[in-house]
């Protein structure tokens, strides 16, 4: 159970460190992707993709998938696919929503009202603004009320509503004053100022612009002075203050110059030549217009091309130019044209982009669906996981522990089989020794004693009155007994343990005894031996020793042979022994159900050697062939086996074929 502890908390710290690992990249992401976006929207698009490529394949990330949308709806915003980012601002405000995120919410309902400011649509513009100021006044947020408050004031100032627009404006400064942020002062200073210019109150208007300019001048925003600078000449020029109207643009166009503003400078030297055609000054005019002209071209400014065409043209007849200004009253004719052409082009593009949008939604909805569906079966999924992860981490232990429990039982039952078979060698043994016993007194029984008899009788023949003659007879024929005494005493000593056997080792031994059995004429017995010690260890060379002895007598007395061949052969640590015989065959089974000890005596030899033997034969198939191998060294616990190293001696005679 320990274990088993250790290893939940160990997943659950590797669960908690992959939480924190994917958490610290979605977040250098979406920070990165941020900042981009102010920079290079195509650059911030890439973050993106890796942010949604690692969405679509993990769950559990509802803040990082609302801001993922959000920051693709900026990005849309920037290439101006207003109705595409609305889809994704929709989406994220979804996921925040979810999550009881009203800051989130808000900052959503301000960019969405900036999105349908651009787009004309201004009672969208009023309603979302308006649920962003809401939603800010409930978090205190100074900051966005007053972005909020800017954002309806630009509404009605849009639709010529600009008393109500010069409210927001005021209310939007408040906020500003109280958050000490000089640019959101300054912005809604120079909004006041247009309010009122609008009105005609030009006073109001130069006195809300003058501070807004004072607080531009230190802060050093250079385009934003040039504009003050402007709508102050304006002003001027409505009052009909010309030399104030010509200062103040001169000073604007100063300032549109440092930051490299064509736009403004050619917007100024527009106004410039409107001022001077009032004065009287035509060609001066002229020169000014033709100025704004050649920058308007340069930038592509259509609307501002169009007036200086229509203006250039009235200031020429003026001067009596008259086919000059009817040239460019054409041009100014064709202008227009081409800008309502323009127009009308980009009412159908818009319409087809609405129709597109509409598609796109659709997709996007089916998308959602599908990928609401795909992250339930991944939260499914992730649920089975982790369950057949534990139900695993459980099943390993079980199985660890039924190892365990059959791994002892088997060591029990190999002990035990190891202690029968112990036993079964002792019994084995003892019965051979009693059998080699019972052979020995059987050999000296009839062999020696028939002989020793004779030689008695031979010997109790001769008497006194026995002549010379007879008497070197009974000596000649008992030298003879005496020597077929001594034949069958080396045979009773080569059967119990052969000479050669303990002087010369294991291969000699074979091969006298092939000697002996060949000498019978019987059987033909061939001993070959290759890549042999020349001697073994005395247990090994005696166990082997009578494993063949064993063998061999059993293929003389049933197998009816009439040809034994043995191999021995050496394989590194290895000594492999071969018996080789063209007798008749027989069922093998026959051996494992046998209960003679003949067989049993030759399994405890060769495993007593740590070896093992197996028999290839079948009835009614000539030819047997036994091949016992073992091991040249014998392993330490093999030595315990058998203590005294007392091994059987001899055979039984028992039948086991």
């Amino acid at each position: 159970m320990k274990s088993l502890s250790i290893a939940f908390v160990l997943l659950f710290s590797l669960e908690a460190f992959a939480i924190e690992s994917d958490s610290l990249k979605m977040s250098h992401w979406i920070s990165t992707a941020r900042q981009q976006m102010n920079l290079d929207a195509n650059q911030g698009k890439i973050y993106l993709d890796s942010l949604h490529f690692f969405l679509e394949t993990h769950t559990g990330y509802l803040f990082q998938e609302g801001e993922y949308h959000k920051l693709l709806a900026i990005y849309y915003y920037r290439k101006n696919l207003y109705d595409s980012s609305l889809i994704h601002y929709n989406i994220a405000n979804k996921k925040f929503n979810a999550l009881n995120n009203t800051l989130e919410q808000a900052k959503i309902s301000v960019n969405v009202s900036m999105i349908y400011n651009r787009k004309g649509e201004y009672k969208e513009t009023i309603d979302y603004a308006s649920s962003a100021l809401t939603l800010f006044e409930q978090l205190d947020d100074k900051k966005g009320m007053g972005i909020s408050l800017n954002i309806i004031g630009q509404v009605y100032f849009a639709n010529g509503d600009f008393k109500n627009a010069a409210k927001y404006f005021k209310r939007y400064i408040n906020n500003a004053i109280l958050t000490q942020d000089s640019t959101e002062i300054a912005s809604g200073y120079a909004n006041l100022g247009s309010a009122f210019s609008k009105q005609q109150n030009y006073d109001s208007s130069l006195y809300y612009t003058k501070k807004a300019l004072s607080i531009q001048m230190k802060l050093n925003a250079l385009y934003s002075i040039g504009n003050a600078l402007q709508n102050m000449a304006t002003d001027f020029q409505k009052k009909e203050m010309q030399d104030s109207a010509t200062y103040y643009y001169e000073r604007a166009a100063e300032y549109y110059e440092k930051v490299d503003s064509k736009a403004g400078l050619a917007e100024v030297y527009f106004n410039l030549g409107v001022t001077e055609a009032l004065r009287g000054n035509f060609n001066k005019a002229i020169v000014l217009q033709e100025k704004s002209l050649g920058i308007s071209r340069q930038i592509g400014e259509l609307f501002l091309q169009k007036e200086n065409l229509f203006n250039l043209s009235k200031n020429y007849e003026r001067i009596g130019l008259r086919d000059k200004a009817f040239d460019l009253y054409k041009a100014y004719d064709v202008l227009s044209d081409s800008i309502l052409n323009e127009n009308n082009k980009r009412y159908i593009e818009d319409i087809n982009a609405k129709y597109e949008t509409e598609k796109k939604e659709q997709q996007i909805v089916m998308q959602q669906i599908a990928l609401d569906q795909q992250q339930a079966q991944i939260k499914f999924n992730y649920a089975i996981i982790v369950a057949m992860c534990f139900g695993l981490l459980l099943l390993v232990i079980i199985f660890l522990l039924l190892r365990n429990k059959a791994r002892k039982k088997q060591e029990y039952l190999k002990a035990e089989n190891d202690l029968k078979l112990r036993e079964a060698y002792i019994n084995a043994s003892i019965q051979s020794q009693e059998s080699e016993r019972k052979r020995f007194a059987q050999d000296l029984h009839d062999g020696m004693g028939q002989l020793i008899s004779s030689l008695r009788l031979l010997l109790g023949s001769i008497n006194e009155n026995a002549t010379t003659e007879s008497r070197l007879k009974v000596v000649s024929k008992s030298e003879t007994i005496i020597d077929e005494m001594q034949k069958e005493i080396r045979g009773i000593a080569f059967n119990l343990m052969p000479q050669t056997l303990i002087q010369h080792g294991l291969v000699p031994a074979l091969k006298e005894m092939a000697l002996r059995i060949n000498s019978t004429g019987r059987v033909m017995v061939l001993v070959n031996s290759f890549d042999t010690p020349d001697r073994l260890s005395e247990v090994q060379e005696i166990s082997l020793y009578r494993t063949v002895q064993e063998w061999v007598n059993n293929i003389l007395k049933y197998a009816e042979a009439t040809q034994i061949e043995i191999q021995i052969v050496g394989h590194g640590d290895e000594l492999n022994i071969t018996i080789d015989d063209n007798g008749k065959g027989f069922d093998v089974t026959v051996l494992e159900k046998s209960t003679g000890n003949g067989w049993r005596n030759i399994l405890s030899r060769v495993k007593l050697l740590h070896g093992e033997v197996e028999v290839d034969s079948s009835n009614g198939r000539n030819g047997t062939i036994l091949i016992a191998k073992v091991p040249l060294t014998i392993p330490e616990e093999g030595r315990v086996a058998n203590k005294d190293n007392k091994i059987p001696i001899g055979t039984d005679g028992i039948t086991v074929r």
